[in-house]
């Protein structure tokens, strides 16, 4: 199914989606929880833990920014004094707002599931830290 809204791409947006169309051509939907919809799991290799909250970190810090943005958008003043530029400004405020199937509310949702991510994979990370040590432990020192 074609995005309703690719009209709106820069040549290089465009150039950019085509190469993730071919490299994966049959994407796996993530539900709302940020799971895998297939499994309801999501499998990190603790070795690379590090490097899988620095992107889910990258990616937070991106998706408050961008929240920061849609606040901002709230308060604007129209440009002009007249009654279709008050009402675009009212749109644009509308949906930057926190109301169900706006982008705040999407926006937060985004914020919340990335949080949990990362605190699920710290929990991963110290979880199997703590089963080395025990390992290490129960196999004593053997020189």
């Amino acid at each position: 199914m074609a995005d309703p809204d690719e009209h709106l791409l820069t040549p290089t947006q465009r150039k950019m989606l085509d190469q993730q169309k071919r490299a994966n051509p049959n994407p796996v939907p993530v539900d709302i929880q940020g799971s895998l919809s297939q499994s309801g799991r999501y499998l990190i290799d603790p070795a690379h833990a590090g490097k899988a909250l620095a992107k889910l970190q990258e990616a937070l810090d991106e998706v408050k920014a961008i929240g920061r943005d849609a606040r901002d958008l709230r308060h604007l003043d129209a440009p002009y004094n007249d009654p279709y530029s008050k009402r675009a400004v009212q749109e644009i405020a509308k949906r930057a707002s926190d109301e169900q199937g706006c982008h705040g509310k999407a926006n937060k949702d985004l914020a919340t599931t990335l949080q949990n991510m990362i605190d699920n994979i710290k929990a991963m990370v110290l979880e199997h830290e703590n089963a080395e040590r025990k390992n290490k432990g129960i196999g004593g020192n053997r020189s």
